[in-house]
């Protein structure tokens, strides 16, 4: 399996991943110090199309979202076999488990996938007002993680959510606040994270900011 997670972090998959759209000058970018990458799964995977609308001033425009590279394409044209079904394999235990606790609409999804050692996500948030977003987490699991979600809650806080010893897990975040990733030198697993941005949870049980292991 580890080759599997190999052959996701390098390459020209990973390669496809890394670019990024600049507004200015209209031009896509790749930077080879980059740990994360991203793929849009919005209509990928399964029958969707997008329904987002951004906010007053939103910190996620729609074209950033269009202008990441599609994941359908990336896996059919870069990967082989194993790797194809290990991504796609994830992508539907992911928007299952989602199923289980939101209803079936959403703005948009996505597909990142963190290198190992200080792969962090910077502080960001997705819009100026609550909006509400599952996140699945696929681990490599090759060591005990050292890595943890912060939040910047309203009150001026931050929620450290640390990641459990677990091969797969997910949290549900207001995506309104700002939010990233922080992971030490001495967490080497890789990560790949299913984002499902703009959903409506049904399930009153399932709590902001607390870690879920499945």
């Amino acid at each position: 399996m580890s080759d599997v997670w190999h052959k996701l972090t390098s390459g020209k998959f990973w390669a496809s991943g890394s670019l990024f759209y600049l507004r200015q000058g209209q031009r896509f970018v790749c930077d080879p110090r980059i740990k994360v990458a991203g793929w849009d799964t919005t209509s990928s995977f399964v029958d969707k199309n997008y329904v987002y609308t951004p906010d007053d001033n939103s910190y996620y425009h729609l074209d950033t979202l269009l202008f990441k590279p599609c994941a359908r394409q990336c896996i059919t044209n870069y990967l082989d076999q194993d790797e194809v079904k290990f991504v796609t394999d994830g992508f539907y235990k992911a928007y299952i488990e989602m199923r289980k606790y939101c209803n079936s609409e959403y703005f948009v999804s996505t597909m990142l996938l963190a290198k190992s050692q200080n792969n962090f996500l910077p502080l960001h948030k997705h819009a100026t007002r609550h909006q509400t977003t599952f996140t699945y987490v696929i681990s490599s699991n090759y060591n005990k993680p050292n890595s943890a979600v912060v939040v910047e809650t309203q009150d001026n806080k931050t929620l450290k959510l640390d990641y459990p010893d677990a091969k797969e897990f997910f949290t549900l975040l207001d995506t309104g606040l700002m939010h990233g990733t922080q992971t030490q030198p001495d967490d080497n697993n890789c990560y790949m994270y299913f984002v499902f941005d703009g959903v409506t949870v049904t399930d009153p049980s399932l709590e902001f900011h607390k870690i879920y292991i499945v």
